[in-house]
Formats: structure tokens, sequence, C-alpha cells
């Protein structure tokens, strides 16, 4: 959860599921990354994969994870606003 990209991630999956493709183009990243990231966020159970075809679809794995991203970019907004005030 520490990396900005999988926060990112995690808050266009609570928009609807996608596949790697539709993530790689709203992120405006690149596939081996965003892949890289996904794996890292299915291990640690915070989404879910499924596959149709040969497209895997990702998921929030469960819908309290919103509340916990919630805070913890709350927390990083938090952080941003002390440095900006201490380097003023």
């Amino acid at each position: 959860m520490g990396d900005p990209l999988r926060l990112r991630i995690l808050q266009l999956l609570f928009r609807s599921e996608m596949t790697v493709t539709e993530i790689v183009s709203a992120l405006k990243a690149n596939q081996p990354n965003i892949s890289k990231h996904l794996q890292l966020l299915l291990q640690g159970k915070l989404v879910a994969r499924r596959k149709v075809g040969v497209k895997h679809i990702y998921s929030v794995a469960d819908p309290l994870i919103y509340t916990f991203c919630d805070l913890a970019c709350r927390g990083i907004r938090e952080k941003a606003r002390t440095r900006l005030t201490e380097a003023k």
C-alpha cells in the first residue's frame, strides 16, 4: 500500500472492474509495472482476479478496502500539507 501507483490502481478499481490493458491506458503507465503492482495487490488479497477468455479482470477484493485507502490518502495529503507549511 505504500506505493502511490498501487493506491491509484485501487482507486480505479473502486469505480469498476478492469483489465490490465484498461488500467495501463487509464494510468498512462507501462504494462510490466502495472502487472507487478497488481500481482502484489493480489498477493495481499486487496484485489481479486477472474479470467474471462484470455483476459484477466481485476476488482477490489473487499469493499472495506475503500475505507482503508481513504484513510491512507488522507494521511498522505496531511503529510504533504505539513511539509509545505514547514518549507515556508
